[in-house]
């Protein structure tokens, strides 16, 4: 009887502790969509910097080249982007009797005109690096045709994009601050300089 009070008490002492003690705060959670700074010193400084575009999302997280970034000879932005080589794309190779290395490394040469209202993009240049850096294939666009192709297909508006954020990277430089992404205001997408 004495065991069964004395065990009693404890579990009821140990209960009351336990409300009495605030719960503990939750881990901080890591939101790729957050806001993200990038120091304007790194955008077109001409030294590889790369930038998740959606870290949270392996197979769409294209890689931008930061300090790539460079105005082309017409008021538009030209741009590097690594892309992820998905299980898909190694699929369609495979079907063409082609192997695309595990350690392969996909990129995209594109060219992007920032508009009032959204980017209109086209490749110059779309390639497939080894381990070793050699070419596993490589296909080079002509600028004109595929301008031309681009604007039968524009009127996209900007969003969260690897090009949306070149030309938002490249407006924030040429008005000589850091760079706030994501950003929803089609003003601030604008670059006013040639870089």
């Amino acid at each position: 009887m004495i065991r069964a009070v004395l065990l009693g008490s404890l579990l009821l002492g140990s209960v009351a502790c336990h409300r009495n003690t605030p719960a503990p705060e939750p881990a901080p959670t890591v939101d790729a969509g957050s806001l993200r700074v990038v120091a304007k010193s790194a955008i077109a400084s001409g030294t590889t910097s790369w930038f998740h575009v959606r870290p949270d999302d392996p197979l769409l997280d294209a890689r931008l080249d930061l300090g790539s970034i460079h105005s082309s000879e017409d008021a538009s932005i030209d741009i590097l982007v690594e892309w992820p080589i998905t299980p898909g794309e190694r699929n369609d190779a495979r079907l063409q009797g082609q192997n695309i290395p595990d350690d392969a490394r996909s990129f995209e040469r594109s060219r992007v005109l920032c508009g009032p209202t959204g980017p209109l993009s086209f490749p110059l240049e779309i390639y497939k690096l080894g381990a070793d850096g050699g070419d596993l294939s490589r296909l080079v666009y002509d600028p004109m045709a595929e301008k031309m192709k681009a604007h039968a297909w524009s009127g996209r508006p900007y969003a969260d994009d690897v090009y949306a954020l070149a030309c938002f990277l490249a407006a924030r430089k040429c008005a000589g601050e850091d760079a706030r992404w994501p950003a929803k205001d089609p003003a601030l997408f604008v670059p006013r300089c040639r870089l």
